[in-house]
């Protein structure tokens, strides 16, 4: 690691998994008592970040673990979305070349600007009648007016002439344009909690986490969207996945079930079927017809993984007697039944290393390789077949690679 720690010292925490962390071991105020989550509850994080929505769903189990009951998906629609809404508004008053001059020549006032809009974002009631003030820097004005029409001119002429006022050095804009901001992030959201709601019925609180969860307009949809679910945004939900990550340090395995991203395996080779394999891949290997490149798949996308346990092995045999080491390309896949390792669902992610033991004085030819995760990082092991001991193996990652579960 470029940051100088040891691999050893090191856990990778997922977001989604953080916030459900942090936010089982709060109180809430539910009917009438103050009491975490019981055992059994099924709850749903919904994480409002910045750039991205994460849902994720996880169940309290017995012993105060956790099982994932849905694995995290999402899409970049989160707070930036309505930042970009309303720059196009300012764009189309400004005329879209001039404004990203006025943003690359005042960057601080620009920044500025975005950053009150930001402030007023996160407060926004769309109940509430009144307009929203906006302080505009004075460059901002002043830019406008270099062609000979003010800013109030400008509106006038714009399709905002009458949502949009200015006010000596205010923007006053009216609440119906500027919930408007907000319609792509609130569509997404609600295509995307009713999705993962009917994936998983026994849904019956949702948890907001993520500075975009402030937004009041957030919890107001998901009430209106899910009558009768319990809608709780924690206090300071933009520190819930960094408070809920140093818990996850204390204790890294809390969460006992995860449900597989992705579909895992190993390239391999085996005998050719005529009329069932390709014809251009086929291959001649010692007199016999062979096809590599077959998808040994060893976890389904989807599949409940208990931590640490690995649910099946599978047996790769060495090319040659006297082979000492054996590598195996590692892929994983978008797909739940991949064929080959050469089809467009399919990345390889790494190569696994493995040490072929002498055993009675020959070389051993036949391993069985088990996948599991440990923690939130996909681990591998490998056991001699004829002792049933494990031997040396090693994983190696593709730089480009990220080997945990947060692959998606």
């Amino acid at each position: 690691m470029q940051a100088g720690i040891e691999d050893c010292n090191l856990d990778l925490a997922l977001e989604p998994e953080a916030a459900a962390i942090y936010c089982k071991q709060l109180d809430y105020q539910i009917s009438g008592s103050l009491r975490p989550f019981d055992t059994g509850t099924v709850y749903m994080i919904l994480d409002c970040g910045g750039g991205t929505i994460d849902v994720t769903v996880h169940e309290m189990l017995e012993n105060g673990k956790l099982k994932e009951r849905h694995s995290a998906t999402g899409g970049s629609y989160g707070g930036k979305t309505v930042e970009e809404a309303f720059i196009k508004v300012l764009q189309t008053v400004v005329i879209p070349n001039d404004f990203t001059d006025y943003a690359n020549d005042n960057r601080g006032d620009f920044y500025e600007l975005m950053r009150r809009f930001e402030a007023r974002k996160r407060t926004f009631n769309p109940s509430s009648p009144d307009d929203i003030k906006l302080e505009i820097p004075p460059t901002f004005r002043e830019f406008c007016t270099k062609n000979g029409e003010s800013l109030e001119v400008r509106l006038k002429k714009s399709v905002y002439a009458t949502t949009i006022q200015i006010r000596r050095d205010k923007m006053m804009i009216k609440p119906e344009l500027f919930v408007s901001f907000f319609d792509k992030a609130l569509r997404e959201i609600s295509d995307l909690t009713k999705c993962v709601v009917t994936e998983v019925p026994e849904v019956e609180t949702i948890l907001l986490v993520g500075g975009f969860s402030a937004a009041p307009v957030i919890k107001q949809l998901l009430d209106q969207k899910h009558p009768g679910m319990k809608i709780i945004v924690p206090e300071d939900p933009s520190t819930a996945i960094l408070k809920g990550a140093v818990l996850y340090g204390k204790d890294p395995d809390v969460v006992s079930f995860r449900v597989s991203r992705c579909t895992y395996g190993i390239a391999t080779c085996r005998r050719f079927t005529r009329g069932k394999d390709p014809d251009d891949r086929k291959k001649t290997i010692d007199g016999k017809s062979m096809i590599d490149g077959v998808f040994q798949k060893h976890i389904k996308i989807g599949a409940m993984m208990p931590a640490g346990q690995v649910l099946e092995y599978h047996q790769y045999d060495a090319i040659s007697n006297n082979q000492g080491l054996m590598v195996l390309d590692v892929y994983q896949s978008v797909a739940e039944e991949p064929k080959y390792v050469w089809e467009d669902s399919c990345t390889k992610i790494g190569e696994l290393e493995i040490t072929l033991p002498f055993v009675h004085g020959r070389q051993n030819k036949t391993v069985c390789v088990g996948m599991t995760f440990t923690r939130t990082q996909l681990t591998m092991e490998a056991i001699v077949l004829c002792t049933g001991e494990a031997t040396a193996a090693t994983f190696k990652i593709l730089e480009e690679s990220v080997v945990s579960e947060s692959m998606a």
